[in-house]
């Protein structure tokens, strides 16, 4: 009886794998590019899924593109099958110039190395987006590229289009490694209810800045950008890389066409320029995350209605000047109206100058702390800021001793309550208040010049039933008009 080949399609029945087509780690690569088109062209026709048996690197070259309804699968869990480009190598769909394509409604690419090493020039390793629940989960790459445009940037994890579309998942997957352009880890728009999460980006390394070719934009290890509606970024890590952190964002289309996203849980530590950036969101939320770094933390550009909850902000150090609106650790700047930070850590490392600055109206600041390294100006609020809410605010006697305000209330209705305030240092104020109608009510500050200093340009505000004690001067300092001071224990 003639012996008969076995393919894993008749052992695993729903599943073809790119070795019956020739595929081989000892093939070239342009004949395992073939072999590959071949067996994904197969599992497009007979609805099954893709995968390798080999643990092994293959060698590939131009661009695969995956379609519709097929997923190609090394190994979810455990090592993982190569698919490797190398020197010489280019796109070969040049619209996209990507390595790997998802063409279709339900394409995935799972549990793959994807090593990029190559002088191809290749913009994007895996480009995805314009079509529904599209996957791409549990893969490692790898970034060696040398031959990318240097006035382009890369985008390692591409999903976008022209027009919305629903279900993308950009998941547990691993990037690392160094381009010669500029360089976004992830980059996602155009999403409805799309996932990020789990994702790991370190040691990243960009080349020079493109300059006026790109706007001299920052680099992300991971950036949304407009029209993701019901997006999730939750869990991810972006570590020790040139690149910024993470960036969620509708500027393109502005806050009014912006519907809410979650950012969770997620961990950056020790990245260029800023950490967490959350700018033109409408009803966003962003609840514990930790950012360690010794850039720019977290920004809050012209936000509506956002929530930041919970979490640690950490370590950035800032030495000059003592108060100032571009080095706090949470800016919450540009007409940010409605913003709510509650239950936020300040782990501060080097006193930092400036723990939070405000020039946005109705913002609401509660439960926050501040540890033992904690910056001078735990709050601060621009002459524009109206109609601020401090509440629970506890700092303790920060170890620098360069004099200024630990809250400074700069503008008009703005109530500061329940807030215990220490000052280590005889040129320190606890509570400043500048302005109108401002009420500082129940508070417990000890140390400094002096606990409360309503200033010459304050009236008609209220400092009633605070504890002030240790102040080296006046405890409660009137020097405005028509201020009322009443019940207060000094």
């Amino acid at each position: 009886m003639p012996l008969t080949k076995v393919t894993l399609s008749m052992i695993e029945a729903g599943v073809a794998c790119i070795e019956d087509f020739g595929a081989s780690t000892s093939a070239t690569a342009a004949a395992n590019k073939t072999a590959i088109d071949a067996a994904l062209a197969y599992a497009s026709s007979n609805n099954v899924n893709l995968t390798a048996i080999t643990i092994g690197t293959f060698q590939v070259n131009g661009t695969i593109s995956i379609p519709a309804n097929v997923r190609f699968i090394g190994r979810q869990n455990g090592a993982k099958p190569t698919l490797k480009w190398s020197s010489g190598t280019a796109p070969s769909d040049l619209t996209t110039r990507a390595a790997i394509v998802l063409a279709g409604d339900n394409s995935a690419i799972v549990g793959w190395n994807i090593d990029m090493d190559t002088n191809g020039d290749f913009r994007r390793t895996v480009s995805m987006g314009g079509f529904d629940n599209q996957v791409c989960e549990h893969n490692v790459v790898t970034l060696a590229l040398t031959g990318v445009d240097a006035a382009q940037t890369h985008y390692t994890l591409f999903c976008s289009a022209n027009t919305v579309f629903y279900g993308a998942s950009i998941s547990y997957n691993e990037i690392t490694g160094a381009a010669n352009s500029g360089l976004d880890g992830i980059q996602m728009s155009y999403s409805v209810d799309a996932n990020v999460i789990g994702n790991y980006v370190h040691d990243v390394t960009r080349g020079p800045d493109p300059g006026s070719l790109a706007a001299d934009r920052f680099y992300w290890g991971i950036y949304c950008s407009q029209k993701c509606y019901g997006l999730t970024i939750s869990n991810n890590t972006v570590r020790d890389t040139n690149t910024s952190g993470i960036r969620v964002s509708n500027a393109t289309d502005g806050v009014v066409n912006d519907y809410g996203r979650r950012v969770s849980n997620n961990y950056i530590d020790t990245v260029t320029w800023v950490g967490l950036s959350l700018d033109e969101l409408n009803g966003a939320a962003a609840t514990g995350n930790i950012i360690d770094t010794a850039s720019y933390p977290v920004g809050i550009i012209g936000c509506t209605s956002l929530s930041f909850v919970g979490g640690s902000v950490s370590n950035m150090v800032a030495t000059v000047p003592l108060v100032s609106s571009n080095k706090p650790l949470i800016d919450i700047i540009s007409s940010s109206v409605g913003t709510q930070v509650t239950g936020v850590a300040f782990n501060v490392g080097g006193d930092a100058l400036t723990c939070m600055y405000v020039d946005s109206s109705n913002t609401s600041l509660t439960g926050l702390t501040t540890t033992a390294a904690s910056p001078i100006t735990v709050v601060q609020t621009s002459s524009t800021a109206t109609d601020i809410a401090m509440s629970d605010i506890v700092a303790i006697a920060p170890t620098s001793t360069t004099g200024g305000s630990r809250i400074l209330v700069a503008k008009d209705s703005t109530v500061v309550t329940g807030c215990r305030i220490a000052c280590s240092a005889t040129g320190q104020i606890g509570i400043r208040v500048n302005g109108t109608r401002n009420i500082v009510n129940g508070n417990r500050v000890t140390g400094g010049t002096n606990g409360i200093w309503l200033t010459s340009t304050s009236s008609n505000s209220l400092a009633v039933n605070n504890n002030v004690s240790g102040s080296s001067s006046t405890a409660i300092l009137d020097d405005g008009t028509t201020n009322t001071l009443a019940n207060n224990l000094t």
